[in-house]
């Protein structure tokens, strides 16, 4: 499956607010398998929304 940058993108995006399908997993899974950097990405973007959900009050 070829994934345009765009998805990637939407794609890491939800993975870091836990907000992906059933169908999204099996799509990230996919872009995984051809790509290490996505999980780095993944965990660098839910570090950085961590830091900001501190930084801000609700």
């Amino acid at each position: 499956m070829t994934s345009t940058p765009e998805r990637r993108d939407e794609l890491v995006a939800a993975a870091a607010a836990d907000a992906l399908t059933a169908e999204e997993r099996a799509e990230l899974d996919a872009l995984r398998a051809g790509d290490p950097a996505v999980d780095r990405e993944i965990a660098e973007l839910r570090a950085l929304l961590g830091r900001v959900r501190h930084a801000v009050p609700v």
